[in-house]
């Protein structure tokens, strides 16, 4: 009696050119002084824009995530404090690793020779700050312990507003190749 409720409701509906329309509604009731219904104050939002701005969004992420995840290569994220933000599954394929276990690791931990270690430091840092890279081969340490060689490529990753936020490391495992070229 006398209470008020706001009615909240998101819904789905089709015009008569046959779009879709997506609107955000809201009703508040008005009640005499008996407690007795008097009216209805309502208002409805057309969110269609964003709707579909969101679907986008989601069937983008999706596709790039399939590329990623499909590839024979490892996609790696790193945060500016060096620590691995996004690994691609290959790396238990390509390096023994699961997923969960490399994420939130300082990424340095996995080259075996200190002074790669050390040279790949000093790149990382030329990196975030815009610098850019060259493509080198490195070894990278398995999780039995032997070194698997990668052909590393790295770019910056900038956020909207000009801020380097991450490095994106592609790693193509050219041991094979390597083995092969020794064996001629």
């Amino acid at each position: 009696k006398g209470q008020s409720i706001h009615h909240i409701t998101y819904s789905r509906g089709m015009l008569d050119d046959g779009s879709i329309v997506y609107l955000n509604s809201y009703a508040i009731p008005g009640y005499n002084s008996d407690g007795k219904l008097t009216h209805v104050i309502g208002h409805s939002q057309n969110i269609s824009e964003k709707e579909q701005m969101l679907s986008q969004l989601k069937n983008n992420e999706q596709r790039f995530r399939g590329i990623v995840e499909s590839s024979s290569d490892l996609f790696v994220l790193i945060s500016a404090d060096g620590c691995i933000s996004y690994i691609s599954p290959k790396v238990t394929s390509k390096m023994g690793y699961a997923v969960e276990d490399i994420l939130g690791k300082d990424f340095r931990n996995f080259f075996p020779d200190l002074d790669e270690r050390a040279h790949i430091t000093s790149e990382f840092v030329q990196v975030m700050n815009g610098g850019s890279f060259v493509k080198a081969n490195y070894q990278l340490r398995h999780a039995e312990g032997h070194a698997v060689w990668f052909l590393i490529d790295v770019a910056s990753i900038f956020e909207t507003d000009g801020d380097n936020r991450e490095v994106l490391s592609v790693c193509r495992d050219i041991s094979g190749e390597l083995e092969r070229e020794e064996n001629l």
